[in-house]
């Protein structure tokens, strides 16, 4: 038997077998691809609605409020109504969903091939699929393990991809150089280890917990944020807690033992000994993350092809209808909110002219110098006035009151910077959040909006997002879109009994700029970016720490990146100055010492790809390149710290401590 398989061994490491084993599998997955092709755009019976039956009811959600077009309803209009032009761009969009996918799973599994044939490991990896799927189908044969069969199959070709991946890029790493030599004695003493073994059985475990966890009673678009909400933010604090340990002892324990005494004598040069550590632990980082985002991205397509709520099969609704011309609610939100990259725009609230302030605060000024003249006196009394005004005046802008027997308030808001959104001509998404009545959940604001002309009626309550779908015409041809917002709704004379604001950041357009998967490229390569950080972070630290010490430093430095986005929200109730002028040596010391902070971690705290993925927005260039300054920095100034501690250390004689 040894000797047969010998034999194998040595012809699948053999030119010969691997040229034409290369070829045999760029046929296949080539075929496999022009198979699901014709599958697609076969002819299929469709049933049909019955002439009688009433069409498919417009889109509408939990989350986008229910809304009659008031006096537009009045009015007749040229064309396809706002419901007819949203089922045609999502019956475009869901019509070439497919292709994308087929594409990646193609890509990825020529690539995975070509890795495993170019290794030498061709035959291996059939044999152990083989035996892998055989133990997968008596699985799939008994109905309660037919899920555990699922992830069983797809936990086998993860593994096997991690593995095909850390071989390609120790090879990869081969290369002449002393840099890349120490990268490549990392990536190999975490195989050795354990350590990548070890990490990428707690990946795939996760991954197969967070499927086996997702509810299939919950609509379509809840699962698939659920699961790449906690599949990626899973996958990358596994990741980066075992990238983090792993980068302080592989430099710490070879100072400690004298390893890095042999290195030096060959002789190494510092910076190349770190940079080369710094980037084998970044390959290690991008095996588990190639493998994560893989595995996440290829079952949110098969969640994708699941039956959305409405739909009694994938695409065919409840009433027998075509879910691609006459999408369901479900179905429609996973497709234009979720799987998606949308940028969002802010509104802007009409400024307060400098005329109306100065008679603002000039007018309360001589209110309060009527009541109390010694006030005249006191110069700081009339700062303090501005300061009132000016924040009273921000609050009103996003205030409005309920009528009066004046009429409906009203206020303008405006958005700009939609040009992009007008030229392609996709629908627009209302996003908004309001506030008031004391929070009272039950209380129901009827708002009507007009957008550029065209009434919109609504239904909302406080602390809930909500949203309403308007079309790229809405956009004017500067790019702009102008939006007034009544308390009430005048066309109907229905009004409410409370004033209710939008919060700064709550109301705001959003348009689709980018497709989902390559948002999701933008999104893993953020998080290796991130990582990236994580390992700078620990190397520096463990260049002149002991390896207990090197963690708590390196943890307090990624808690500290975590939490900037906190810390710069908080440092607004500590200012330099009172609201009367007078200086605040509390707010000033809070101020001083969390500043820092804040200018060196920014970019890593602002940057959340993961909320970006399941919120369907779009990571911007400018957001990664931000990333990578910050993480280029610190990868730069952890290099001149260990290079700065290992010329002043006599490394030969270090003894660890």
């Amino acid at each position: 038997m040894s000797a047969v398989l010998e034999r194998l061994d040595q012809l699948q490491r053999s030119t010969r077998f691997r040229v034409v084993a290369l070829a045999l599998w760029t046929v296949l997955c080539m075929g496999g691809l022009g198979a699901w092709w014709v599958a697609v755009h076969a002819p299929a019976a469709v049933s049909e609605t019955p002439s009688g039956a009433a069409p498919a009811p417009p889109p509408s959600s939990q989350s986008a409020p229910q809304h009659e077009e008031g006096a537009r309803a009045s009015r007749p209009q040229a064309g396809p109504t706002l419901e007819q032009r949203l089922t045609q761009v999502e019956q475009a969009l869901r019509s070439r969903s497919g292709l994308p996918a087929a594409i990646t799973a193609t890509v990825a599994a020529l690539a995975g091939g070509a890795v495993v044939i170019s290794l030498g490991l061709a035959l291996t990896y059939a044999g152990l699929g083989t035996l892998a799927a055989a133990a997968a189908g008596v699985l799939a044969a008994f109905e309660p393990t037919r899920q555990l069969a699922f992830v069983f199959s797809g936990a086998v070709g993860l593994f096997a991809l991690y593995t095909a991946i850390e071989r390609a890029l120790v090879s990869a790493l081969a290369g002449p150089g002393q840099t890349l030599s120490v990268a490549r004695t990392t990536l190999l003493e975490a195989s050795r280890q354990r350590v990548s073994a070890g990490l990428a059985i707690m990946l795939i475990v996760w991954l197969a917990a967070v499927t086996l966890w997702l509810n299939p009673a919950q609509p379509l678009r809840y699962r698939v944020q659920s699961f790449l909400q906690y599949s990626v933010s899973g996958a990358f604090w596994i990741t980066g807690i075992v990238v983090l340990f792993f980068a302080a002892a592989t430099v710490a324990f070879e100072q400690r033992d004298r390893v890095v005494w042999q290195t030096f004598a060959k002789p190494v040069r510092p910076w190349a000994y770190l940079l080369g550590k710094w980037l084998g632990v970044m390959a290690l980082a991008l095996c588990a993350l190639t493998t994560g985002a893989l595995g996440t991205f290829l079952y949110v397509e098969h969640l994708r092809q699941q039956p959305a709520l409405g739909e009694v099969a994938p695409f065919v609704n409840e009433d027998g209808s075509d879910g691609l011309t006459h999408p369901s609610t479900d179905r429609l939100i996973l497709e234009s909110q979720v799987l998606t990259a949308r940028v969002g725009i802010k509104a802007k609230p009409p400024e307060v002219p400098p005329q109306a302030f100065k008679q603002a605060v000039a007018q309360r000024l001589e209110e309060e110098y009527s009541r109390d003249p010694s006030l005249r006196d006191d110069p700081s009394f009339a700062q303090e006035v501005e300061q009132q005004i000016r924040q009273e005046l921000k609050t009103q802008r996003w205030s409005i009151p309920p009528a009066s027997e004046f009429g409906f308030a009203y206020r303008d808001f405006r958005f700009e910077g939609l040009a992009r959104a007008r030229e392609l001509g996709l629908p627009l998404t209302l996003q908004y959040t309001i506030n008031g009545a004391g929070d009272d959940p039950s209380v129901i604001f009827t708002i009507l909006f007009v957008v550029n002309g065209s009434p919109v009626r609504a239904k909302a309550t406080v602390n809930t997002l909500q949203t309403i779908p308007l079309r790229a015409q809405a956009v004017g041809e500067d790019g702009a879109m102008h939006l007034r917002v009544y308390n009430g709704d005048p066309t109907t004379g229905e009004v409410n009994q409370f004033t209710f604001r939008f919060p700064p950041d709550g109301l705001e357009v959003l348009y689709t700029a980018a497709s989902y998967e390559a948002n999701f490229l933008r999104v893993a390569a953020s998080l290796w970016l991130k990582l990236g950080f994580i390992a700078a972070a620990a190397i520096g630290a463990s260049a002149f720490l002991s390896f207990p010490v090197a963690c708590l430093l390196a943890l307090a430095l990624v808690f500290g990146a975590s939490t900037a986005g906190f810390v710069e929200q908080a440092l607004e109730e500590f200012p330099y100055f009172d609201s009367s002028g007078a200086f605040d040596p509390v707010g000033a010391v809070v101020r001083t010492g969390a500043l820092p902070v804040v200018l060196a971690f920014g970019a890593y705290a602002k940057i959340n790809p993961t909320a970006s993925l399941v919120d369907g927005r779009l990571v911007t260039a400018s957001q990664l390149g931000r990333l990578l300054l910050m993480v280029g920095g610190w990868t730069a100034a952890s290099l001149l710290l260990g290079w700065l501690v290992f010329r002043r250390r006599e490394l030969a004689l270090y003894s660890g401590g």
